[in-house]
């Protein structure tokens, strides 16, 4: 699918077109709604002219130029993923029915919009001690089995409170050393399955280098 002399995507512009496998976004692209890959598949890949200003592509995924936020995550790899150093944003429906079994969000991003792992088939997911907000029903219906949060104090973390919804009952999630009461007592992360204190953040990524 080629699109021609568009300036901008709207909000949901491929809302449900599952059989799409390329899209090549020309240069005059400059702007991409709210959720416009929602409800497709995860295997999308999204290429991006060179000489487009606002947006380009690495391994199908879709960035803004300067590689901050992430758009969508194609599942090329279907072991492990980990976001480009750069990356401070993940947008909505970024990772929406991703098969990648191993998600690791760099040190750096900040905020989690909603429904960014709506549906999301990944078993495990790193979250780093950057991160500021996650947005509402951001997991909802996630497959995800263990969640890793290296943040030393969870009431610093903007957290809607249906983040979860629908995925912290399935979920174990690991924290740092010194915040098991903390995270066990907070109104959110007290919903999961279990809070396991792990040794080492860094240790347990490392393992997956």
């Amino acid at each position: 699918l080629l699109l021609v002399d568009r300036n901008s995507l709207g909000k949901q512009a491929f809302d449900g077109c599952k059989n799409l496998s390329d899209v090549i976004l020309p240069h005059s692209v400059q702007s991409i709604g709210e959720c416009v890959f929602v409800n497709i598949s995860s295997d999308l890949k999204i290429y991006v002219d060179k000489r487009n200003q606002a947006y380009c592509s690495m391994d199908g995924s879709l960035y803004t130029k300067d590689v901050k936020q992430l758009l969508h995550h194609c599942c090329l790899d279907v072991e492990r993923y980990k976001t480009p150093s750069s990356v401070e944003i993940i947008k909505s429906t970024a990772f929406e029915w991703s098969t990648t079994k191993i998600v690791i969000l760099s040190e750096g991003v900040k905020e989690i919009e909603r429904d960014a792992f709506w549906y999301s088939k990944n078993e495990e997911i790193f979250i780093p001690n950057t991160i500021c907000k996650i947005g509402q029903t951001a997991f909802k219906h996630s497959n995800m089995q263990k969640l890793h949060i290296n943040h030393d104090d969870p009431n610093q973390i903007d957290v809607a409170a249906d983040a979860f919804d629908e995925c912290a009952g399935h979920c174990t999630l690991y924290v740092p050393i010194g915040t098991g009461y903390a995270y066990r007592h907070h109104p959110i992360f007290s919903k999961f399955k279990q809070v396991v204190v792990e040794e080492c953040f860094m240790t347990t990524l490392s393992d997956y280098a």
